[in-house]
This record gives C-alpha cells, structure tokens and sequence, in this order.
C-alpha cells in the first residue's frame, strides 16, 4: 500500500521539520496497518506478512505462527540479539466490526484531521503498533536494552492469538524482565484490571401455537427468570466486595445478546442469551459460575419438565480472559515508572486485556499505549498525535535505561 499525497501531506505537517521524522513514519505505517481490514472473522495473514517484510527490511526476522486453520497467525520478532532478559510489546492485529456504525469516512482508510488520525484500530490498538515497528531502527541500536515484539490475533474474541503466543515465549527461554501491553490507556500505567467470563445460556422448551400456551413451553419467559436471577446475582456483587481502585469497583454480571423465537403467533421453543462476568482479583468466579448455573436449573428444571420431558437449560462456557494481578508486578512496574519519568498512573481497570495471559506464564506484565479506552470499538475511532508522540517518547526513555535482570521461571516472587 503506498500514501496518498493528500496523506503524505499531512503526515509531513504533523511532524516538525523532519518530513522522515519517527512520527512520520508512525504515520505512514498506521495508514498501512488500518487498510488491511483484520476483523475477527477474517484472515489477519495479510497484515502479518506485511509486518514481516517490513522487518526483514530494517534488519529483523520475524517468526510467523500460524493457527490450526492456517487463516491467522500470531508474529514473534527480537529487535536486535535475542539474549535473556529484555522487554516483550505486546499488541493485537485484529480490530472490531464496524457494521451498524456512523462513519464519517471509511473505517480502512485512515485520514488525518486537527492532530488526530482516525480510522478503525487507530487507537485500539494498531497506533501502538505502528510506534513500535517506526522505532525499530531504534531500538534495535539501543545498547543497553533489548526489545520483543508479540502480535496476537484474534484478542477481541476472547485473546485466542495470545494463549497460544504467550506459552510461545515462556518455552523460547528468553526469561524476559517483563512485558508492556500497549492497550490504549492514555500513556498511563495500568498494573491491574479484572477477569472476564463469557457464557452462553441455552433454554430449550416446547414449540406450540400461541393460542394454546398451556401445550407448550415458552422458552423466551424462563430465559427471562434466568435473566432475573442473573440480575439479583449482579445486585449482590454490587455491594461488594469492593475495591477503590477500580472504576467500577465490583464484580458485575451482564446479559449482553438475547436471541430467541421464530414467529409473533409461536410459543417459543428456544431462546438463548449470552452473559458476562468481569471479576475483581481474589474473586471466586468459577464457584460464581457453578452457583449461577446451579440456581437456575434447581429453579425451573422441575417445573419445565413437568410440561415437557426434553425441557432444559445448559450453560456453556465461551471464553475467559483471566484478570491482571498487581501482586505479581511491582518491582517491573516501578522500574517503568522510573525509567519513563512517568507522571501519570492508572492502576486498575474494569476492561480485560491480554496482560493476564502473559502474567499466568510467569512474565511480570502492565498494560500502556496511547489513545484512550473511550475510542476503542467506536464509529469515527481516533487517536492523537500526541499520543504517539508521547508512545515514541516513553520507548525511547526505557531503552536507554539500565536494564532489569532476566526473571526466572515463574515470575516476581
């Protein structure tokens, strides 16, 4: 993919007097990086092999891993020796839909307005991207520290690429001093965010015609009593425990897809919802998970089948993004603190990120990068220039620091 003029233009004016400044050619990359349309269902080969020649270009190669379908693959790369120790920048390919949304401009085709660079991914999160491979060049001269580069797919449904790519990184004996999620979180520094389950909940009753609901067994009405269950559950959580360092500081329990029925005049034979747990750290959540479902069924099971022998409700469990435990991260990120010179220091947050994955395989994780959470999953997506610039800045203050020592297997004791 090459820049258009009016592009090229704007990027040149962005930057100060440098047209080939790093911004520059942040620029350029994100543009290339937003025109290849990674959504979920699609293949993110594309975007990969792309990333790979343009390190095989400034000198890095690149292992490409692909998936059992061979239609997605996570990207491992040393910039520079690969030697113990080192820092891993982490960050997803894939972006989300943009069906049903307003767009201004097309979604793939970045464009620049009043300091900011819009496009799908812009913020989350292929501006941190684009930084990291602009500074390559960089970090790869840099003599004290030394830089891995993990690209995941599939994140936005349910981090599929990452639970492959972090075990990858465990077993190549790098024993890295830690790892950098560059989620955007504004430049701050994230240490924690919780957990998150993703269920399915089946109801399956008895088709009948609706003038004679007594023959059948509506399947819409008992999913709406699990519903209601699950909505005293998230009632309870709200009361605590509780955390002050969270912005919402409890467990929460949501219904966030319902999908039943076939007909206005139909007693519904099935209905089907999916819900959510996003879980503080020292939550229970898998004996939440088994009381949920043990509510539900000692509830209604008897009562449905009572009307109709082959009645039921069955759970089953979609995905989990484990959460990111502070516990394990505060030698590595007080080191970043002070490497950066960073002023600004989130702590915890709500969302779920990979980071938790690259914690349970013993590396010391935080979660940074620029553009804000708000952007994230929007019509009209967009990330500040300044943000990148300030993306740019906190990796060249890390790679000129002294350097943390390798961490051994298992992780910050």
């Amino acid at each position: 993919m090459t820049l258009s003029l009016a592009f090229a233009q704007g990027a040149a004016d962005a930057c100060s007097n440098d047209g080939r400044s790093v911004l520059a050619r942040t620029l350029e990359i994100a543009r290339t990086l937003i025109g290849f349309p990674s959504v979920s269902d699609r293949s993110n080969l594309d975007l990969i092999e792309w990333v790979s020649g343009y390190l095989h270009g400034v000198g890095v190669q690149a292992q490409i891993l692909p998936d059992v379908t061979g239609r997605k693959a996570n990207l491992f790369a040393s910039l520079g020796p690969r030697r113990p120790g080192g820092i891993i920048l982490s960050g997803h390919t894939n972006v989300v839909p943009v069906a049903g949304q307003a767009w201004a401009q097309d979604p793939f085709s970045a464009h620049l307005d009043h300091g900011r660079l819009y496009g799908r991914g812009s913020s989350d999160m292929k501006g941190f991207i684009a930084v990291v491979l602009a500074m390559a060049p960089e970090l790869m001269a840099s003599a004290r520290q030394s830089f891995h580069l993990a690209l995941s797919y599939d994140e936005e449904v349910g981090a599929m690429g990452a639970k492959h790519l972090a075990p990858f990184i465990s077993q190549a004996q790098l024993e890295p001093a830690g790892c950098i999620v560059g989620e955007p979180t504004s430049m701050e520094l994230v240490i924690g965010h919780k957990g998150r389950h993703e269920l399915n909940c089946c109801v399956h009753g008895k088709v009948a015609h609706s003038s004679l609901p007594s023959e059948g067994v509506n399947a819409i009405d008992y999913a709406a009593r699990v519903q209601m269950q699950l909505q005293q559950v998230a009632r309870r959580l709200a009361q605590g425990p509780l955390d002050s360092g969270f912005d919402v500081p409890y467990t929460t329990v949501q219904v966030c897809r319902v999908n039943g029925g076939v007909a206005g005049n139909v007693i519904p034979g099935q209905c089907s919802f999916d819900f959510e747990i996003r879980y503080l750290p020292g939550c229970d959540a898998e004996q939440l998970l088994v009381q949920i479902q043990d509510d539900a069924k000692q509830a209604m099971h008897g009562e449905m089948n009572d009307r109709a022998a082959t009645a039921s409700i069955e759970f089953s469990h979609t995905l989990h993004t484990p959460g990111l435990d502070e516990k394990g991260n505060q030698a590595f990120a007080q080191w970043v603190r002070e490497a950066s010179a960073m002023a600004h220091d989130r702590q915890r947050v709500a969302y779920s990120t990979e980071a938790g994955l690259f914690q349970a395989a013993g590396i010391p994780t935080i979660v940074c990068g620029p553009g804000s959470i708000k952007q994230a999953h929007k019509a009209n997506e967009y990330v500040e220039l300044a943000q990148l610039e300030a993306c740019e800045q906190f990796l060249r203050r890390l790679a000129c620091c002294e350097p943390l020592p390798p961490m051994p297997a298992g992780g910050e004791q």
